[in-house]
Protein backbone atom coordinates (compact mmCIF):
# COMPACT_ATOMS: atom_id res chain seq x y z
CA UNK A 1 0.00 0.00 0.00
CA UNK A 2 2.84 2.38 0.90
CA UNK A 3 4.57 1.59 -2.38
CA UNK A 4 1.39 2.45 -4.29
CA UNK A 5 1.16 5.81 -2.50
CA UNK A 6 4.81 6.55 -3.24
CA UNK A 7 4.33 5.59 -6.89
CA UNK A 8 1.24 7.79 -7.17
CA UNK A 9 3.14 10.70 -5.67
CA UNK A 10 6.02 10.13 -8.06
CA UNK A 11 3.65 10.07 -11.03
CA UNK A 12 1.92 13.26 -9.84
CA UNK A 13 5.29 14.97 -9.41
CA UNK A 14 6.37 13.91 -12.89
CA UNK A 15 3.10 15.15 -14.41
CA UNK A 16 3.41 18.43 -12.53
CA UNK A 17 6.99 18.85 -13.74
CA UNK A 18 5.98 18.08 -17.35
CA UNK A 19 3.14 20.59 -17.12
CA UNK A 20 5.55 23.27 -15.92
CA UNK A 21 7.94 22.49 -18.74
CA UNK A 22 5.28 22.55 -21.47
CA UNK A 23 3.97 25.87 -20.14
CA UNK A 24 7.60 27.10 -19.81
CA UNK A 25 7.03 28.02 -16.18
CA UNK A 26 9.96 25.97 -14.86
CA UNK A 27 12.71 27.61 -12.83
CA UNK A 28 14.96 29.06 -15.53
CA UNK A 29 17.55 30.05 -12.92
CA UNK A 30 18.03 26.41 -11.88
CA UNK A 31 21.13 25.13 -13.68
CA UNK A 32 19.85 21.54 -13.47
CA UNK A 33 17.01 22.37 -15.85
CA UNK A 34 17.55 22.17 -19.57
CA UNK A 35 16.80 25.31 -21.63
CA UNK A 36 13.40 23.93 -22.66
CA UNK A 37 12.08 27.30 -23.84
CA UNK A 38 15.10 27.96 -26.04
CA UNK A 39 14.96 24.43 -27.50
CA UNK A 40 11.25 24.71 -28.29
CA UNK A 41 11.72 28.20 -29.75
CA UNK A 42 14.52 26.92 -32.00
CA UNK A 43 12.25 24.10 -33.26
CA UNK A 44 9.42 26.59 -33.70
CA UNK A 45 11.54 28.90 -35.83
CA UNK A 46 12.98 25.97 -37.78
CA UNK A 47 9.46 25.07 -38.90
CA UNK A 48 8.65 28.72 -39.61
CA UNK A 49 11.81 29.06 -41.73
CA UNK A 50 10.75 26.04 -43.78
CA UNK A 51 7.19 27.36 -44.21
CA UNK A 52 8.38 30.83 -45.23
CA UNK A 53 10.95 29.41 -47.66
CA UNK A 54 8.16 27.43 -49.36
CA UNK A 55 5.60 30.25 -49.35
CA UNK A 56 7.99 33.02 -50.48
CA UNK A 57 10.25 31.17 -52.95
CA UNK A 58 11.78 34.21 -54.67
CA UNK A 59 15.25 33.28 -55.90
CA UNK A 60 16.24 36.89 -56.49
CA UNK A 61 15.64 38.02 -52.91
CA UNK A 62 18.45 39.05 -50.56
CA UNK A 63 19.26 37.25 -47.33
CA UNK A 64 17.90 40.24 -45.38
CA UNK A 65 14.57 39.91 -47.20
CA UNK A 66 14.33 36.20 -46.36
CA UNK A 67 15.34 36.74 -42.73
CA UNK A 68 12.87 39.60 -42.28
CA UNK A 69 10.01 37.51 -43.66
CA UNK A 70 10.99 34.66 -41.33
CA UNK A 71 10.83 36.97 -38.29
CA UNK A 72 7.47 38.38 -39.36
CA UNK A 73 6.14 34.91 -40.17
CA UNK A 74 7.14 33.60 -36.76
CA UNK A 75 6.05 36.49 -34.55
CA UNK A 76 3.30 38.27 -36.44
CA UNK A 77 0.91 37.64 -33.56
CA UNK A 78 3.40 38.94 -31.02
CA UNK A 79 3.73 42.11 -33.10
CA UNK A 80 0.01 42.67 -33.77
CA UNK A 81 -1.47 41.83 -30.37
CA UNK A 82 0.25 44.60 -28.36
CA UNK A 83 -1.18 47.04 -30.91
CA UNK A 84 -4.67 45.53 -30.71
CA UNK A 85 -4.64 45.68 -26.91
CA UNK A 86 -3.04 49.16 -26.75
CA UNK A 87 -0.30 47.77 -24.52
CA UNK A 88 2.06 50.74 -24.54
CA UNK A 89 4.32 49.17 -21.91
CA UNK A 90 4.60 45.84 -23.74
CA UNK A 91 7.20 45.44 -26.47
CA UNK A 92 6.55 43.24 -29.53
CA UNK A 93 7.84 39.75 -28.82
CA UNK A 94 11.00 39.81 -31.00
CA UNK A 95 12.16 42.92 -29.09
CA UNK A 96 11.17 41.68 -25.63
CA UNK A 97 13.85 38.99 -25.32
CA UNK A 98 17.42 39.13 -26.56
CA UNK A 99 17.48 35.39 -27.21
CA UNK A 100 14.81 35.58 -29.94
CA UNK A 101 16.77 37.16 -32.80
CA UNK A 102 19.87 34.94 -32.35
CA UNK A 103 17.65 31.83 -32.37
CA UNK A 104 15.75 33.10 -35.41
CA UNK A 105 18.99 33.80 -37.28
CA UNK A 106 20.50 30.43 -36.35
CA UNK A 107 17.43 28.41 -37.41
CA UNK A 108 17.04 30.44 -40.61
CA UNK A 109 20.74 30.15 -41.50
CA UNK A 110 20.79 26.39 -40.91
CA UNK A 111 17.77 25.86 -43.18
CA UNK A 112 19.05 28.05 -46.01
CA UNK A 113 22.82 27.60 -46.01
CA UNK A 114 23.94 24.38 -44.28
CA UNK A 115 24.08 21.55 -46.86
CA UNK A 116 21.49 18.78 -46.41
CA UNK A 117 20.10 20.41 -43.23
CA UNK A 118 16.74 21.02 -44.89
CA UNK A 119 16.61 17.43 -46.12
CA UNK A 120 17.31 16.15 -42.59
CA UNK A 121 14.60 18.37 -41.11
CA UNK A 122 12.14 17.00 -43.67
CA UNK A 123 12.77 13.38 -42.59
CA UNK A 124 9.52 12.06 -41.02
CA UNK A 125 10.91 11.40 -37.52
CA UNK A 126 12.80 14.70 -37.31
CA UNK A 127 9.89 16.60 -38.82
CA UNK A 128 7.54 15.28 -36.14
CA UNK A 129 9.93 16.46 -33.41
CA UNK A 130 10.11 19.89 -35.04
CA UNK A 131 6.31 20.05 -35.32
CA UNK A 132 5.83 19.09 -31.66
CA UNK A 133 8.21 21.88 -30.61
CA UNK A 134 6.39 24.24 -32.97
CA UNK A 135 3.00 23.45 -31.43
CA UNK A 136 4.37 23.72 -27.88
CA UNK A 137 5.34 27.33 -28.55
CA UNK A 138 2.11 28.03 -30.42
CA UNK A 139 -0.01 26.69 -27.55
CA UNK A 140 1.93 28.88 -25.13
CA UNK A 141 1.47 31.99 -27.30
CA UNK A 142 -2.25 31.38 -27.87
CA UNK A 143 -3.01 31.00 -24.17
CA UNK A 144 -0.68 33.81 -23.10
CA UNK A 145 -2.33 36.38 -25.36
CA UNK A 146 -5.83 35.14 -24.61
CA UNK A 147 -5.12 35.65 -20.90
CA UNK A 148 -3.62 39.09 -21.49
CA UNK A 149 -6.67 40.11 -23.51
CA UNK A 150 -9.00 38.84 -20.77
CA UNK A 151 -7.03 40.89 -18.22
CA UNK A 152 -7.10 44.08 -20.35
CA UNK A 153 -10.66 44.01 -21.68
CA UNK A 154 -13.53 44.63 -19.27
CA UNK A 155 -16.63 42.44 -19.59
CA UNK A 156 -19.49 44.16 -21.42
CA UNK A 157 -22.60 42.06 -22.07
CA UNK A 158 -21.37 38.88 -20.37
CA UNK A 159 -19.61 38.07 -17.11
CA UNK A 160 -16.31 37.71 -18.97
CA UNK A 161 -14.96 39.16 -22.25
CA UNK A 162 -15.51 36.84 -25.20
CA UNK A 163 -14.42 38.17 -28.56
CA UNK A 164 -11.33 40.05 -27.37
CA UNK A 165 -9.57 36.98 -25.88
CA UNK A 166 -10.86 34.83 -28.73
CA UNK A 167 -9.44 37.13 -31.41
CA UNK A 168 -6.12 37.78 -29.62
CA UNK A 169 -5.60 34.07 -29.00
CA UNK A 170 -6.31 33.33 -32.65
CA UNK A 171 -3.99 36.13 -33.85
CA UNK A 172 -1.24 34.79 -31.57
CA UNK A 173 -1.48 31.42 -33.30
CA UNK A 174 -1.68 32.61 -36.91
CA UNK A 175 -0.75 36.31 -37.00
CA UNK A 176 2.38 35.56 -38.98
CA UNK A 177 0.26 33.92 -41.67
CA UNK A 178 -1.71 37.13 -42.22
CA UNK A 179 1.45 39.26 -42.09
CA UNK A 180 2.87 37.19 -44.94
CA UNK A 181 -0.25 36.42 -46.99
CA UNK A 182 -2.55 39.30 -46.05
CA UNK A 183 -6.29 38.76 -46.07
CA UNK A 184 -5.86 37.12 -49.46
CA UNK A 185 -4.62 34.07 -47.58
CA UNK A 186 -8.21 33.17 -46.73
CA UNK A 187 -9.80 34.26 -50.01
CA UNK A 188 -10.02 30.77 -51.53
CA UNK A 189 -10.45 28.89 -48.23
CA UNK A 190 -9.46 29.07 -44.56
CA UNK A 191 -6.24 27.02 -44.16
CA UNK A 192 -5.59 24.75 -41.20
CA UNK A 193 -3.14 27.08 -39.34
CA UNK A 194 -5.94 29.66 -39.06
CA UNK A 195 -8.60 27.08 -38.22
CA UNK A 196 -6.48 25.43 -35.52
CA UNK A 197 -5.50 28.76 -33.96
CA UNK A 198 -9.16 29.77 -33.73
CA UNK A 199 -10.24 26.40 -32.33
CA UNK A 200 -7.42 26.37 -29.75
CA UNK A 201 -8.38 29.89 -28.65
CA UNK A 202 -12.03 28.80 -28.44
CA UNK A 203 -11.10 25.73 -26.37
CA UNK A 204 -9.21 27.95 -23.93
CA UNK A 205 -12.13 30.38 -23.66
CA UNK A 206 -14.67 27.63 -22.99
CA UNK A 207 -12.58 25.70 -20.49
CA UNK A 208 -11.22 28.51 -18.29
CA UNK A 209 -14.68 30.08 -18.01
CA UNK A 210 -16.54 26.81 -17.44
CA UNK A 211 -19.31 27.46 -19.95
CA UNK A 212 -19.59 23.89 -21.28
CA UNK A 213 -22.51 22.16 -19.59
CA UNK A 214 -21.33 19.23 -17.49
CA UNK A 215 -17.65 20.20 -17.76
CA UNK A 216 -16.25 21.91 -14.64
CA UNK A 217 -14.25 25.12 -14.91
CA UNK A 218 -10.64 24.22 -15.69
CA UNK A 219 -7.47 25.78 -14.36
CA UNK A 220 -5.16 27.63 -16.73
CA UNK A 221 -2.69 24.75 -16.57
CA UNK A 222 -5.33 22.14 -17.43
CA UNK A 223 -6.71 24.30 -20.25
CA UNK A 224 -3.20 24.57 -21.65
CA UNK A 225 -2.88 20.78 -21.58
CA UNK A 226 -6.07 20.45 -23.65
CA UNK A 227 -4.88 23.09 -26.13
CA UNK A 228 -1.45 21.50 -26.50
CA UNK A 229 -2.93 18.02 -26.93
CA UNK A 230 -5.33 19.30 -29.60
CA UNK A 231 -2.62 21.15 -31.57
CA UNK A 232 -0.08 18.30 -31.45
CA UNK A 233 -2.54 15.53 -32.34
CA UNK A 234 -4.09 17.44 -35.23
CA UNK A 235 -0.62 18.35 -36.49
CA UNK A 236 0.99 14.91 -36.48
CA UNK A 237 -1.95 12.78 -37.66
CA UNK A 238 -2.15 12.25 -41.44
CA UNK A 239 -3.50 15.30 -43.24
CA UNK A 240 -6.20 13.28 -45.00
CA UNK A 241 -7.51 11.94 -41.67
CA UNK A 242 -7.50 15.43 -40.15
CA UNK A 243 -9.21 16.98 -43.15
CA UNK A 244 -11.83 14.22 -43.20
CA UNK A 245 -12.63 14.77 -39.52
CA UNK A 246 -12.78 18.56 -39.53
CA UNK A 247 -14.29 18.88 -43.00
CA UNK A 248 -17.23 16.85 -41.71
CA UNK A 249 -17.41 19.05 -38.61
CA UNK A 250 -17.27 22.31 -40.54
CA UNK A 251 -19.41 20.77 -43.25
CA UNK A 252 -22.23 20.34 -40.74
CA UNK A 253 -21.79 23.97 -39.65
CA UNK A 254 -21.74 25.07 -43.30
CA UNK A 255 -24.96 23.14 -43.98
CA UNK A 256 -26.75 24.76 -41.03
CA UNK A 257 -25.48 28.30 -41.60
CA UNK A 258 -25.17 28.18 -45.41
CA UNK A 259 -21.56 29.30 -45.00
CA UNK A 260 -18.74 27.63 -46.91
CA UNK A 261 -15.03 27.22 -46.22
CA UNK A 262 -14.12 27.24 -49.93
CA UNK A 263 -14.34 29.90 -52.62
CA UNK A 264 -18.10 29.54 -53.09
CA UNK A 265 -19.76 32.95 -53.11
CA UNK A 266 -22.70 33.88 -50.91
CA UNK A 267 -26.22 33.87 -52.42
CA UNK A 268 -26.24 37.69 -52.45
CA UNK A 269 -22.90 37.92 -54.28
CA UNK A 270 -24.06 35.34 -56.83
CA UNK A 271 -27.28 37.31 -57.38
CA UNK A 272 -25.39 40.59 -57.82
CA UNK A 273 -22.93 38.91 -60.19
CA UNK A 274 -25.76 37.59 -62.35
CA UNK A 275 -27.29 41.07 -62.52
CA UNK A 276 -23.94 42.57 -63.45
CA UNK A 277 -23.46 39.99 -66.21
CA UNK A 278 -26.99 40.64 -67.50
CA UNK A 279 -26.36 44.40 -67.62
CA UNK A 280 -23.07 43.84 -69.46
CA UNK A 281 -24.75 41.62 -72.02
CA UNK A 282 -27.51 44.23 -72.55
CA UNK A 283 -24.91 46.94 -73.13
CA UNK A 284 -23.13 44.76 -75.69
CA UNK A 285 -26.38 44.08 -77.53
CA UNK A 286 -27.20 47.82 -77.67
CA UNK A 287 -23.78 48.53 -79.17
CA UNK A 288 -24.42 45.93 -81.83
Amino acid sequence: MLKDIVNIENVENILLKCNEIFRFEYDKEDSTNLPYWEIALFLYMTNVAVIVAKSVPKTGSSWAYDLFYTIVGGFGGGILNPVLLCMDSHFPFPMASDIVIPLVFTSWYCIHYIPYYYEVVELPFIKHIVLIGFECVRAFLIQTWALRAAACIKPSYFVFPIFGPLVCGCVAGCGGFFCLMGTGGIKKMVPWPVQSAFLASLIHLLLVNGVIYGVPKQSIADAHTFILFFLIITRIIPVKARDFLFNNLFGAISYITNLSNDAQSSPLKMKLTRKLNENDSKRKKKKL
